[in-house]
């Protein structure tokens, strides 16, 4: 019999989270005050439909997004959680550049989906 389970991240921006889910392709309901998912206890604020299967987010009282996701479906989802992870780091970094003042010179995606950025402060 399958649980429900989650998994704790460092991922802390609604809005950097929302755009990444969109960007790898995935149907996205959001509700601040949360949205009930399947079997869980605790409403989440992001409820994702994807190619793994039904998931969701849930906002900690320490400012952190959960991963929550049915332990049945968890080793489908855990590719997409990393390159959830990977969109979310080159997306926070590029945010974080910019508002110091530094611009992207370089960007490389390598073969094993490594990224490499080079930015400098004019």
């Amino acid at each position: 019999m399958s649980r429900i389970v989650s998994i704790q991240t460092e991922l802390r921006d609604a809005e950097i989270l929302q755009e990444c889910l969109e960007k790898l392709d995935c149907q996205v309901l959001y509700q601040k005050e949360g949205i009930r998912m399947p079997r869980a206890r605790k409403p989440v604020q992001f409820l994702i439909h994807a190619s793994g299967g039904t998931c969701g987010f849930r906002l900690t009282p320490e400012g952190r997004y959960e991963f929550v996701t049915d332990d049945m479906l968890l080793s489908r989802q855990q590719e997409f959680l990393q390159r959830l992870t990977q969109q979310y780091a080159y997306r926070k970094i590029l945010k974080d550049a910019k508002a110091a003042g530094y611009h992207v010179v370089q960007e490389e995606v390598r073969g094993d989906r490594t990224i490499k950025l080079v930015v400098r402060k004019w």
